[in-house]
């Protein structure tokens, strides 16, 4: 596929977290309950998209406003210099990174507005082999923030999800961009944090992917 091989895998996890926290995130990201959860090709993005001051979850509670976030935010650590503006212009796509196991886990990001024309960034976590998805949520950041924060459903749980870029020393007077995620359980902490280097593996978004792919089917089966 042009943009980027989605099977690929690439990444890696800077930081070790407790065993029962680990173990919590990991069943998360997968959604190992992830019945009932559509195909991606059947979600189409709305011209706008209404976001609650505070995100509702399927458990019944709430993650307070994205301006009382600040506080609670990941610092690292990372071996990297300084943080960079979000990239709102370059963050559409499929990225793929790795728990500290070593196994990879796949996002896609799209940016879109809400009704007030704030800029807003759609994220699906989804099984590489069907496509289907296994998490959603929806990520907001500060006025000239440098991170997005999202929240995350699967049909089980929930968790924060926070994405940001970093300026890192390569050599004398080089630097390159790096992506970083960060997987926090719900009402977790720091200590319970999962941190990942990014790789942007397609420009697609799932939703574009998979229509790509159906495409593609229709074209063989014409021939």
């Amino acid at each position: 596929m042009r943009g980027g091989d989605v099977n690929t895998t690439s990444g890696h996890a800077y930081r070790q977290v407790r065993p029962a926290a680990w173990l919590l995130v990991f069943a998360v990201v997968f959604g190992i309950s992830a019945k009932g959860f559509a195909q991606s090709s059947a979600m189409q993005a709305e011209p706008c998209v209404t976001v609650a001051a505070s995100a509702p979850y399927a458990g019944g509670t709430t993650v307070a406003p994205v301006e009382t976030a600040r506080a609670t935010d990941p610092v690292g650590p990372f071996p990297l210099s300084a943080l960079l503006p979000f990239p709102w212009a370059s963050i559409d796509g499929i990225w793929t990174m790795k728990l500290p196991d070593g196994t990879s886990l796949y996002f896609s990001f799209e940016v879109q507005s809400d009704c007030n024309g704030r800029k807003i960034l759609k994220v699906n976590t989804f099984d590489r082999t069907t496509y289907r998805l296994t998490g959603d949520g929806t990520g907001l950041a500060l006025a000239n923030d440098t991170m997005v924060r999202a929240a995350m459903t699967t049909p089980s749980t929930q968790y924060m999800l926070y994405i940001r870029q970093f300026k890192q020393v390569v050599g004398k007077g080089q630097s390159k961009q790096v992506t970083v995620v960060t997987v926090r359980p719900f009402n977790g902490n720091e200590t319970d944090d999962i941190h990942m280097v990014a790789r942007k593996v397609s420009v697609l978004t799932l939703d574009q992917y998979v229509k790509h792919q159906q495409e593609l089917a229709r074209t063989r089966q014409i021939r």
